[in-house]
């Protein structure tokens, strides 16, 4: 253990808040919850797919899923999970991006948790409290923005061709 750590983590994560405050645990220079410690093994499912690629992207206090595309984009404390593929300036901060999610050049985030198989259009705004006046999103007491759950496909859903 390290002195940052605390002993016997355990959170409640039965609200969004919560979740979205739990997943934030795990990132930064001195993390309440290291993943990478030893003495809490995580295991996980094998997953059977490439490694991260990511060109020209600045990345500080993040977390980068197997498959993940990413190029010239900016991620600040965000959680990025696999098989995403993020384009050319786009912006994601203090963030959760689940599996198989597609965000397009210019795209801003922050304080957005993003459910799967969604696609974010090329210059979408979203945090800050602030969604878009849509079925699909929802905005938590403290500002989280939500995006349930999207209707892209689960396999090829974007051209891995895209980026380099």
């Amino acid at each position: 253990m390290r002195a940052y750590e605390e002993p016997a983590y355990w959170r409640d994560v039965g609200t969004i808040d919560a979740y979205y405050a739990a997943n934030m645990d795990v990132l930064g220079i001195e993390p309440r919850f290291n993943v990478f410690n030893p003495r809490w093994p995580i295991t996980s499912s094998n997953y059977q797919g490439p490694s991260a690629r990511i060109a020209e992207a600045r990345i500080h206090h993040s977390l980068i899923g197997d498959g993940t595309m990413i190029k010239g984009a900016t991620i600040r404390n965000s959680i990025v999970r696999r098989e995403v593929m993020i384009e050319d300036d786009v912006h994601i901060e203090d963030s959760i991006v689940m599996d198989f999610v597609v965000i397009r050049r210019g795209a801003r985030l922050r304080g957005v948790i993003v459910d799967r198989f969604n696609e974010i259009a090329a210059g979408a705004r979203l945090g800050h409290g602030k969604a878009p006046s849509e079925p699909n999103f929802h905005v938590t007491a403290s500002g989280i923005v939500v995006m349930a759950r999207g209707i892209v496909g689960r396999r090829g859903h974007y051209d891995r061709r895209d980026l380099p």
